[in-house]
């Protein structure tokens, strides 16, 4: 949180925004980031070596949370090209374990991002993967959504949570009809037997 905080007032500063200017960005920047759904990691490379090769990136990143290993489930494509120098982009994992649907930093302490050592011929040198561990005790994400960015983002949220209920709403609606013309059928029909016998 304090990372995207930092990130935010940077950009602010560097443009030399408004208030209202910094809050549509952090609104946009949060809603990209997707945090309710995902957990996005900064990766930034600065490469004096070699040419690096890390395409394809998603094989060549993971997440190990607890016992269980993670892959990407989405990434700046640009981290895919061979480079010299700066370069950073975005990586996203799923923050919901897709066979549980619980979220896989609940009761968690540290998160260790690996990176293949196939990536760059000075780690692949090294004979082992580049490791990072991010302590995730301490980060408290809600630090970020508020003001005005934080209403505008709950009101997005509620109105599609409100959407999704309409449409359910609907389906349901017109299984109850289906049911409703069935219930009617089978009692005009018994309505029809019964007067026979």
């Amino acid at each position: 949180a304090e990372l995207v905080e930092a990130e935010i007032q940077a950009e602010a500063e560097k443009n030399l925004w408004t208030q209202d200017e910094l809050e549509r960005y952090k609104y946009k920047y949060l809603q990209v980031l997707n945090l309710s759904e995902m957990i996005p990691i900064k990766i930034e490379f600065v490469n004096n070596g070699p040419t690096m090769h890390p395409g394809p990136f998603d094989k060549m990143i993971d997440m190990k949370v607890g016992n269980k290993t993670y892959e990407p489930a989405d990434y700046d494509k640009r981290l895919n090209f061979p480079f010299q120098g700066e370069k950073e982009g975005l990586v996203f994992f799923n923050r919901f374990d897709p066979k549980t649907g619980k979220d896989i930093l609940d009761g968690q302490k540290r998160v260790t991002i690996t990176m293949s050592s196939g990536i760059s011929s000075m780690i692949a040198g090294r004979g082992r993967e580049a490791r990072f561990f991010w302590d995730i005790n301490n980060d408290d994400p809600s630090k970020l959504y508020a003001g005005a960015t934080a209403a505008r983002l709950e009101t997005d949220r509620l109105i599609k949570r409100l959407e999704n209920l309409r449409k359910d709403k609907e389906e349901e609606a017109a299984k109850m009809k289906a049911i409703d013309d069935e219930i009617n059928t089978i009692q005009s029909r018994l309505d029809e037997l019964a007067t026979i016998q």
